[in-house]
């Protein structure tokens, strides 16, 4: 009750003055000091209001470079797998067919060695003419693989945390890579699994975004899905879609829209998946 009392009396007491303050305002010198003291006021309100707009381009435009810059070390530390050297191959490219060609142990250390720095340079240079801002928007490994006909028991996803990669076997031979984000923080969990459950679309209020062509592969908590969205389907979050490449979300795998949309089409429940 002392705490309730002692509220009201300043309450009062803080009413008191504002009415005296007021009536003090018919005086035509308050009056002028009361506007000099309203417009200082605005200025400093528009000046840091200015300047908080200023800070927060900066830190949007700084964050955007750190990101392409990470992106940028991803892909020419790891020097992009030779499925992601396809990107910008021509029609027609069979995956199978060049694993299949045969050649003598001394054959093929001949042709590496006169080959090894046109390969190198190549790769870097395919690394290097990715728009990373748009990857999210493409098949990232270029055409994609024909697996009709070949079941779950004979597919094999496998991801690499560190390089930011799926690679998906069929047959055990490797038919398409894919540039991913896993979790943050090691979020993703590591070990062997099995696709099991699969959407059209999913929403998290808690995060506060979704995702398109899901494919779960530990129950429908840890997902492989497309870059983020908002609530509806389509409506992607184009900040986030751009970290694609690097370690950005809460434990899920991110793909890029087609090739969600591909995995959600072409890999059959009961695929093994082995994440590492």
């Amino acid at each position: 009750m002392n705490i309730f009392y002692a509220f009201k009396s300043m309450l009062k007491s803080l009413i008191s003055r504002f009415v005296k303050y007021v009536i003090s305002l018919k005086s035509p010198k308050n009056r002028k000091i009361f506007y000099k003291r309203a417009l200082a006021f605005l200025i400093v309100l528009v000046f840091f209001s200015f300047v908080g707009f200023q800070v927060s381009h900066v830190v949007q435009e700084a964050n955007k470079r750190i990101f392409v810059n990470l992106k940028a070390q991803y892909f020419k530390s790891n020097k992009l797998d030779s499925a992601l050297s396809n990107v910008k191959s021509k029609k027609g490219d069979n995956f199978g067919a060049k694993l299949k060609a045969k050649k003598t142990p001394l054959e093929h250390n001949d042709k590496s060695k006169d080959k090894s720095n046109d390969s190198s340079n190549a790769q870097n240079q395919n690394a290097n003419a990715i728009d990373f801002s748009n990857l999210w928007k493409i098949s990232t490994g270029g055409q994609y693989p024909n697996l009709s006909g070949i079941d779950a028991n004979h597919l094999q996803i496998n991801v690499d945390l560190k390089k930011q990669r799926v690679y998906i076997y069929a047959n055990n031979n490797l038919v398409y890579t894919m540039i991913v984000s896993s979790g943050m923080n090691n979020s993703t969990p590591k070990g062997d699994f099995r696709i099991g459950h699969r959407g059209y679309h999913f929403y998290n209020r808690t995060e506060g975004m979704g995702g398109d062509y899901w494919v779960g592969f530990i129950g429908a908590k840890y997902l492989f899905h497309s870059v983020p969205t908002r609530a509806n389907f389509g409506d992607y979050i184009v900040e986030e879609a751009q970290k694609l490449g690097v370690p950005a979300s809460h434990g899920c795998v991110r793909l890029s829209v087609p090739d969600a949309n591909w995995f959600y089409t072409n890999i059959p429940d009961g695929t093994a998946v082995h994440i590492e």
